[in-house]
């Protein structure tokens, strides 16, 4: 039942890595929920555009949901969707920061660190973008290059905010250096430009994604790094000149989305609209796991589906598996569904490993 293509293997299910897979194929499986509030953050249709944050467990899906938020609003003559943004800064550009800083100011930091990346990222798109320049005057492209060119640089093409997160780190040395650029006052200036210019433009969308890549090589700096997002996206949402005209899409950690709830802004973000929250639970990963199976094609079925439907029983021709520890016949879908850990990813890549 898998098929060795080169490097890669392909299971029945496809490829479980939401990263890799390509669009068409995604979109061609996207299991979907219904539109249903009882499903929260899974029921989020492809065409929400108001989604701003979606949390999630690593495997629990965020790439998918992201890819499918970005290919959507791609297809959309009246927005500028950009490419997901995947090239990480690494993880010791973000220790090296971290380390600038102490533990009462450093997610504070962090926001203002996303917040300028996020301006000298759009610059960028706004003067070489096809889509975005026209809407730009040469006379507004001269005064920043001119005025502005202590915090800014000549950019030659589109730039992504992770990039300028690095370029930035990497230009500074200590802490007071970073700080001195971070807390200059032209970026007030300049952000009120950039808000006066993209009132023009098409509603400009922002994908970051890539999070769990790095995470577990430090868990502590790559969560404030996180936590420090958060807060810019959603304080970005709320700014008067650039929140309804630049929206920002980004995923984060489950334990991220923990940390703010345990914060005294908890009350704010809960049952915050603009969260979508990748909660799995069994009846949840029940009803992923029974849509795929229909999904599959007729020569993946040992039994009389033609009579019974395709469901797991007709498809692996058994409806238990000996439990020898607990000296029970357990039904195989409570098995499969109990070394899961009630991800669909986690469930893709058992199925691949048992075949």
């Amino acid at each position: 039942m898998i098929e060795d293509k080169g490097t890669v293997a392909t299971s029945p299910f496809g490829n479980p890595d939401g990263s890799r897979a390509s669009i068409s194929e995604i979109q061609k499986d996207f299991i979907k929920f219904g539109g249903s509030s009882v499903w929260e953050g899974l029921a989020t249709r492809s065409d929400d555009l108001t989604a701003r944050v979606i949390v999630g467990r690593k495997g629990s899906g965020k790439t998918i949901y992201l890819r499918c938020l970005q290919a959507h609003a791609s297809e959309q003559d009246s927005l500028y969707a950009d490419q997901i943004q995947q090239s990480l800064p690494s993880t010791e550009n973000v220790v090296k920061f971290c380390q600038f800083f102490g533990e009462s100011v450093l997610t504070e930091k962090w926001m203002i660190l996303w917040h300028r990346a996020i301006l000298r990222s759009v610059l960028s798109h706004l003067i070489h973008s096809k889509k975005l320049s026209e809407y730009v005057d040469q006379d507004t492209v001269s005064k920043i290059r001119n005025k502005y060119k202590s915090i800014i640089r000549d950019f030659g093409t589109e730039l992504s905010i992770y990039s300028q997160v690095s370029e930035i780190i990497r230009l500074h040395n200590t802490g007071n250096q970073i700080t001195r650029y971070l807390e200059d006052p032209l970026w007030m200036e300049l952000e009120s430009i950039v808000g006066d210019v993209i009132k023009n433009c098409p509603p400009i969308c922002f994908y970051i994604d890539a999070v769990d890549e790095e995470f577990a090589h430090a868990p502590m700096y790559w969560h404030r790094c996180q936590k420090g997002l958060f807060y810019q996206t959603m304080r970005l949402l709320r700014d008067a000149k650039l929140g309804g005209r630049l929206h920002i899409i980004i995923c984060i950690r489950d334990i991220v989305m923990s940390s703010v709830y345990k914060s005294e802004h908890r009350t704010r973000y809960h049952k915050e609209p603009h969260i979508r929250i990748l909660n799995w639970d069994k009846e949840a990963v029940k009803y992923f796991f029974n849509e795929k199976i229909k999904c599959l094609e007729d020569k993946y079925f040992k039994g009389n589906f033609e009579k019974h439907g395709k469901n797991i029983y007709t498809w692996l021709g058994i409806a238990s598996i000996n439990n020898s520890i607990r000296s029970i016949q357990e039904d195989i879908l409570d098995y499969l569904l109990r070394h899961t850990r009630l991800l669909p990813s986690c469930f893709q890549m058992k199925i691949v490993q048992k075949m």
